[in-house]
């Protein structure tokens, strides 16, 4: 479901991302989010996966997974110790860059109006659902801070169940995209929500992201 807020108190947790970097955020900040790719567009249009290996002819280069694989098929190379982890890395990569491109889609064509997937900040709704996302985000490895803030803008609420992580035909996506965007939760599933427009950062919760 899509709704506009004023100034609503929600939480955010923010976290130093490498395929998009960006300023940590600072107690009393402004910002105004939509207008710039997030870390989950950004992951998708800048990571390019490659593997270092001996090509027939040619000697060791870096070369790009599709083609690597085919190598591997076709017994001009040996597979690599880890190439099932190696593989299996590619089919997610694939299968989220499918997902979200007919999200975007689909969002763009029959549900303009709500915040995109390339472009908004994720929101929640409680302290405690914060911290829950950052274990899930970082298991205590990455650089974060957990932010009360105020928005002021549009969010969208959607069930994460119907963002199902494997290459399934185009139909079957474009089907869960619609119920996505369309809003319908019900009580026991997982949700998430979207936000564009004033972000006000108003108490630093927890900080895991010291001074440098």
């Amino acid at each position: 479901m899509t709704e506009r807020v004023k100034d609503a108190t929600c939480f955010h947790v923010n976290r130093r991302d490498t395929h998009v970097p960006k300023p940590r955020m600072e107690l009393g900040q402004t910002l105004m989010i939509g207008n710039t790719l997030n870390s989950l567009y950004g992951f998708i249009e800048s990571k390019q996966r490659v593997y270092r290996t001996e090509v027939p002819g040619l000697g060791v280069k870096p070369v790009a997974p599709v083609y690597f694989m085919q190598l591997v098929a076709t017994g001009q190379i040996p597979p690599p110790a880890d190439f099932v982890r190696f593989a299996a890395d590619i089919v997610s990569d694939f299968a989220i860059l499918v997902r979200e491109l007919v999200f975007e889609d689909v969002r763009a064509r029959e549900f303009p109006y709500a915040p995109s997937r390339k472009t908004c900040l994720w929101l929640c709704d409680t302290e405690e659902d914060a911290v829950a996302w950052a274990n899930t985000l970082g298991r205590g490895r990455d650089l974060y801070r957990i932010l009360e803030v105020n928005a002021t803008g549009r969010v969208h609420t959607a069930e994460t169940r119907h963002l199902e992580n494997d290459l399934i035909p185009v139909p079957r996506v474009q089907s869960a995209a619609k119920l996505y965007w369309r809003g319908d939760i019900a009580p026991e599933n997982t949700r998430e929500t979207l936000f564009v427009g004033k972000l006000e950062v108003a108490r630093i919760v927890a900080d895991h992201w010291p001074d440098a």
